[in-house]
């Protein structure tokens, strides 16, 4: 299913019936142009030029930008009944988690907040609690690359990722090729080897929800130990 009818089956279809705040699961790259397609086509909520609509991506969201958005969600709508607010988010620290809390215990009655986010369960529980998720991820998202950069040598590997990150992709990216990498790995978990790469995968994945971790030496580290897998 596409992101798109995923949003139709887990979204009310007028924006009188939409929850003051959702997390969809997938990340700002794979949910934004969808949600702002659905918003647009099934609630008639025109983003571009909307002065009560607001969007701001972050690779790390604390403090400062949590108070920010806390400041604009207290003003009142200008033209609308209710002010959007799209947050694409590939981690929060746990102090921001903390103030976003506080924020989604009393929410106003005409803000509603998208936070798009690669994975629900980086959040707090109390905060998971106080939004409606939505699993919005793309499946076949990094397959083929999963694929290809298993099957590389590992200095092959090393050039892989270097132009990789020179691309400027995102944490959510780098969790997703993780992702995709395990997946690729788990269909081939009789071989002793991989059994022992799966454990390296998902603490890998753990580190990179973690704040102060790069992406680079991260998939540094798993092209040299993930074992090499011909198709």
């Amino acid at each position: 299913m596409d992101s798109y009818k995923v949003l139709q089956k887990h979204l009310p279809d007028t924006h009188t019936k939409l929850h003051h705040a959702y997390v969809i699961e997938g990340g700002r790259h794979c949910a934004l142009q969808p949600l702002l397609s659905f918003l647009k086509k099934e609630l008639s909520l025109e983003t571009k030029g909307n002065p009560d609509y607001f969007y701001g991506a972050y690779e790390v969201c604390g403090i400062p930008e949590v108070r920010a958005l806390k400041d604009f969600a207290q003003k009142k709508p200008l033209q609308n009944d209710i002010r959007i607010f799209v947050l694409g988010v590939d981690r929060f620290t746990r102090e921001a988690q903390n103030a976003l809390l506080k924020l989604f215990e009393e929410p106003s009655s005409y803000a509603v907040f998208f936070v798009l986010l690669p994975s629900a369960h980086t959040l707090l529980p109390t905060l998971r609690s106080r939004v409606m998720v939505v699993p919005c991820r793309d499946e076949n998202f990094h397959v083929g690359t999963a694929q290809k950069f298993l099957s590389l040598s590992f200095a092959a590997r090393l050039n892989f990722v270097e132009k990789w990150i020179k691309e400027e992709r995102g944490v959510e990216e780098a969790i997703s090729l993780v992702n995709s990498l395990e997946s690729e790995l788990y269909i081939h978990r009789e071989k002793k080897e991989v059994q022992r790469a799966l454990s390296l995968v998902l603490k890998c994945r753990d580190y990179l929800h973690q704040q102060g971790t790069t992406k680079k030496g991260v998939l540094e580290y798993l092209s040299l130990v993930l074992p090499v897998l011909k198709t």
